[in-house]
């Protein structure tokens, strides 16, 4: 059976703030994803959280023939952009002095944005695009979401510590669940023992 750690009581009401910033690498995502999160926790282990998250994904169902341009350098795939923004209710739970789980629920605002095809026909001349579909624009929808995480936090330093999670976002728009891993940096706690 496992016991959770119970720090000394000057360590349980103390002010606890940091921040931390994701990179996100993967096949389905199109390039780096970026989030950021700052947390405090000021009571008996419980505190607020706010984060921000964005990431690219490749579009889907693209109409054929499309061409990106003219003037393209690297991969010129059409992408969706995904802003999450979310206010956390957070919960740790010390094991060690050094180790702790952590539990997240919150409320997110979301916005995704698609790109909007148009048909054009070939203009003709040296430097004319071939007849076929074009990025012409954007299409934003919002909606509102929760978002979970559960993570388990390795405190390195005072002031430096790593957190290995897994968070999942449902919202009408588009949910998913996937590996979080932080690393964070700010006053994690009075002392380390």
């Amino acid at each position: 059976m496992c016991e959770f750690y119970t720090p000394p009581k000057s360590d349980i009401n103390y002010f606890t703030l940091y921040a931390g910033l994701t990179p996100f690498l993967g096949t389905h995502y199109a390039g780096l994803i970026l989030g950021t999160h700052i947390e405090s926790i000021f009571y008996r282990n419980w505190g607020v959280g706010i984060s921000y998250e964005f990431r690219a994904f490749l579009t889907e169902n693209v109409p054929q023939p499309y061409y990106p341009g003219l003037i393209c350098f690297g991969d010129c795939k059409p992408r969706d952009f995904l802003r999450i923004a979310s206010l956390n209710a957070i919960r740790k739970f010390p094991m060690t002095n050094r180790l702790r789980l952590g539990a997240e629920l919150g409320l997110t605002y979301v916005q995704y944005e698609t790109p909007i095809f148009e048909y054009k026909n070939s203009s003709g001349g040296f430097l004319s695009f071939p007849s076929g579909y074009r990025q012409v624009g954007t299409k934003e929808r919002t909606s509102f979401g929760s978002r979970t995480r559960v993570s388990f936090d390795w405190l390195l330093t005072r002031a430096l510590g790593l957190e290995i999670g897994v968070l999942g976002q449902v919202n009408p728009i588009r949910s998913y669940v996937r590996p979080d891993v932080k690393m964070t940096v700010g006053f994690l706690r009075r002392k380390i023992r």
